[in-house]
């Protein structure tokens, strides 16, 4: 069958379109692939899943609370997701600052009410940043945003730069308040602290001032140095500045060297440290205070007991460290040589102490009071004491006092020589002394104390030592009286001995022929008197004289008197260049011996040379032994006698 021509090129153009047609689509045919595919579920209740990273975001009241990166979400039924590779967690603060944390993985749950917020569990090396510096690393966190904190139910490390490293239990971290409320264990060590470490159960860090609060008792520990305290507050300051400690008491602290324990008990205690590593600046601990310490040095101990109200610690430069005591403080120390403690009261006390911790200096003032082993006791406005001058303590007064039994002391300077167990009172002193007086024999012979002016005295702590004046003495009871420039009395031989221009106005009371009492005064004077009141013998020497009442006078290089009972001259000897002076007769030679008081016998002696006594009306006798009676006025010689003026020559029996 035959087509026009017409139909036979519109067929031919159609067979062509769709044979090009048909060409192209072979040529652009991709590869033929598997189809993808959905894995099952990981959860029955599973809901939604995101993989390959994801952003999730948060805001109230237009502004931004968190955001969440992570590179996994899975949601379960009941608002629970499931996170992996979370790469931060974003928490917005009202400042606007951000506080960052990332972990391994975590848990997102919206199964909460309706605007209570969402909770965000962050698991497996959960790292938070905060603003400020620090950082917090814990195996699990969790994120509520509507209380907007951070709980870690498990322990913890917590790092600022410059300040601390703490190891932590379980906390709970409020970004907005910067607050780190640690509620199980805390330990903390002070960036450059050199060993400090502060241990609690629980504690507040607040990270914008990096200052700790410990609620709970803690342990404070370096070295050898230990404190237990009620509560506290640590600011810990940078490198460059002072780390702070306060304390609450009941405060108990403990420590030392080798050579030296020490123990305190206090209501509170402030401390500042600084530098790398952390070496104490001072310390203030507030009372009631006590500080025990116990110092061994070759093998002898000293213990130490210190009360006060406050007491303050701090270096000095170059010679250890000081501490300050008061107002108001007692301390009681026992010497290694003594039993019995010393006590020392008063209102301030310093003491300055070599790196060892051995006392180098000791200072304290006002209203001091030191009570000493044997009843000594003594009163001042300052005291002080140097290891330089070991052994010696001294106390200043305006006067300073001191009391051993009944005897006094007042002076403006009282030296305390410890090794000689001897007071010293300088710069002028007055002393009363009640053991001098009132014993049988005793030169002073009146009830009340002896009271001595000297330039200095030194009186021993034991009642039987020696005590020794010097310097314009002045001794007296009632109206007798001594003056001489050294005075030594020995209080267990009874004896006296006064030297130097030595001059005795001695007093005594006797009964009179009415039964009433007679007053009777004699001078002495010399270079030196040595008295014994056992024996009840005086002896004077260089330039000595002895004047009575009546007119009586002896005059010789030394003198020895012997008083009666009660205060009269029982005998006298005197030797060496002897003059007498007496009523009606004067006279001398080398030896005197009058015996029987003032209505007794007087004899002269010449030995060199013959005896002389003169008698009125110009009569003068010269002879080996004359007897003067001083009652009766006789007047008799013995041995070669020669007689001028008057009538005859007799040997003896003569009477003026």
């Amino acid at each position: 069958m035959a087509f026009p021509p017409r139909r036979w090129l519109f067929a031919a153009f159609l067979v062509l379109a769709v044979a090009a047609v048909a060409f192209e689509s072979t040529r652009r045919r991709p590869e033929p692939v598997e189809p993808v595919g959905s894995p099952p579920p990981s959860h029955a209740n599973e809901t939604a899943r995101l993989e390959g990273g994801f952003r999730w975001s948060t805001t109230r009241a237009g502004k931004a609370l968190f955001d969440l990166l992570a590179g996994r979400l899975l949601g379960l039924e009941g608002g629970v997701h499931l996170l992996d590779d979370v790469q931060a967690l974003r928490i917005y603060l009202d400042d606007g600052r951000v506080v960052l944390l990332n972990a391994r993985r975590g848990r997102l749950n919206q199964a909460i009410d309706q605007g209570a917020g969402v909770r965000i569990s962050l698991l497996d090396q959960v790292e938070v940043v905060d603003p400020d510096g620090a950082h917090l690393l814990t195996d699990e966190l969790i994120y509520d945003s509507q209380s907007r904190e951070l709980r870690a139910p498990g322990s913890a490390v917590v790092t600022q730069p410059g300040k601390i490293e703490a190891e932590l239990g379980s906390f709970v971290y409020r970004p907005d308040s910067r607050v780190l409320e640690i509620r199980q264990r805390v330990r903390l060590e002070p960036v450059g602290g050199g060993g400090w470490v502060v241990e609690s159960s629980r504690a507040n860090y607040r990270l914008a001032t990096g200052e700790m609060v410990f609620p709970a008792p803690l342990r404070v520990s370096g070295g050898a140095q230990t404190l237990i305290a009620a509560g506290a507050t640590v600011s810990l300051g940078d490198p460059s500045e002072e780390t702070t400690f306060r304390g609450r008491g009941p405060i108990l602290a403990w420590g030392g060297q080798p050579h030296r324990r020490w123990q305190m008990a206090a209501a509170g205690i402030d401390g500042q440290f600084a530098g790398q590593p952390l070496e104490p600046r001072t310390f203030l601990a507030q009372g009631p205070i006590s500080l025990v310490s116990l110092q061994t040095l070759e093998g002898v101990s000293r213990r130490s007991v210190l009360n006060a109200s406050q007491l303050e610690w701090q270096p000095v430069p170059g010679a250890g460290h000081s501490y300050r005591a008061g107002p108001g403080f007692r301390l009681r120390t026992s010497p290694p040589t003594v039993s019995e403690a010393y006590q020392i009261t008063g209102q301030w006390l310093e003491v300055i102490e070599d790196p060892r911790g051995s006392p180098t200096e000791l200072r304290a003032w006002e209203q001091i009071r030191i009570d000493a082993p044997g009843g000594s006791a003594a009163e001042g406005r300052e005291l002080r004491w140097a290891r330089e001058d070991t052994g010696r303590v001294v106390l200043y007064g305006q006067p300073a006092r001191a009391w051993r039994g009944e005897d006094l002391v007042e002076a403006p300077r009282l030296v305390f020589e410890r090794r000689r167990r001897v007071l010293i009172g300088e710069d002028g002193a007055l002393t009363e002394i009640a053991s001098m007086h009132g014993d049988e024999g005793a030169l002073f012979e009146g009830n009340e104390p002896v009271r001595v002016r000297s330039g200095s005295v030194e009186m021993p702590q034991s009642p039987t030592g020696v005590i020794v004046f010097e310097g314009s003495v002045q001794a007296w009871q009632a109206a007798t009286s001594l003056r001489a420039q050294r005075l030594v009395v020995d209080q267990q031989q009874k004896t006296l001995r006064a030297t130097g221009g030595m001059h005795l106005r001695l007093e005594s009371r006797r009964k009179g022929g009415s039964g009433g009492e007679q007053t009777r005064t004699v001078r002495i004077q010399g270079q030196a008197l040595n008295y014994s009141a056992v024996s009840r013998e005086a002896v004077i020497e260089g330039q000595a004289s002895y004047e009575e009442p009546g007119g009586q006078t002896v005059r010789a290089d030394r003198i020895m008197i012997l008083r009666g009972r009660p205060g009269g001259v029982e005998r006298m000897e005197a030797r060496g260049s002897v003059r007498l002076v007496a009523p009606g007769a004067h006279g001398g030679g080398d030896l005197l011996q009058w015996e029987g008081g003032e209505q007794g016998m007087v004899i002269l002696k010449g030995i060199k040379q013959l005896a002389r006594l003169a008698l009125p009306p110009g009569r003068v006798i010269e002879a080996e032994e004359i007897r003067y009676d001083l009652a009766s006025g006789e007047v008799s010689t013995m041995g070669r006698a020669v007689f001028q003026g008057g009538e005859g020559q007799s040997q003896k029996g003569e009477k003026p």
